[in-house]
């Protein structure tokens, strides 16, 4: 419970010297879970798939989709996110993964629509036997199409605030 509380409080090195020493059983699988949550906690994300080595469980997969997400794994975080009931953290995941597949099924309209956008290869066959004409004209509906969802994306989910100077 210390160990929890000084993590809380943002002091991972007295955390760690509480739950150091490995002990058997029930309070040695929560031990193991605090020391990756502190590793989380100090971005060693490799150190907390260590500590999470034989652990399952939804705490133990939560805390094992966050390290493979920090370490850019997010194709598997995704997957870990999901087994752990975090669906939004799990459709940001697949994003960063570039899992349009997986995008695609979200709830957000607005996600739908990029995913259906990033997979459309533009080469459908009517295209292709169209005159030049045809062609652009379809590449500059495209274009449109393109802008507008764009446009919703970043209007349903902007980036941070910079402050003004």
């Amino acid at each position: 419970a210390i160990a929890k509380r000084l993590l809380a409080n943002g002091f991972e090195t007295e955390a760690l010297d509480y739950v150091s020493a490995p002990l058997p059983g029930p309070d040695g699988r929560a031990q193991r879970l605090i020391r990756a949550e502190i590793a989380l906690a100090r971005n060693q994300p490799r150190q907390a798939e260590v500590e999470l080595i034989g652990l399952n469980g939804s705490e133990a997969d939560a805390l094992r989709a966050q390290a493979l997400d920090i370490a850019g794994e997010h194709q598997a975080a995704s997957a870990f996110f999901t087994a752990s009931d975090q669906p939004d953290k799990a459709q940001d995941a697949a994003w960063l993964a570039e899992d349009w597949e997986q995008v695609s099924t979200s709830d957000d309209p607005v996600l739908q629509n990029v995913a259906r956008m990033m997979q459309d290869d533009g080469t459908e066959s009517d295209a292709m036997q169209a005159g030049v004409l045809a062609q652009n004209r379809r590449l500059l509906e495209d274009s449109a199409k393109a802008r507008a969802t764009l446009g919703n994306l970043l209007e349903a989910k902007p980036g941070p605030q910079v402050p003004e100077r």
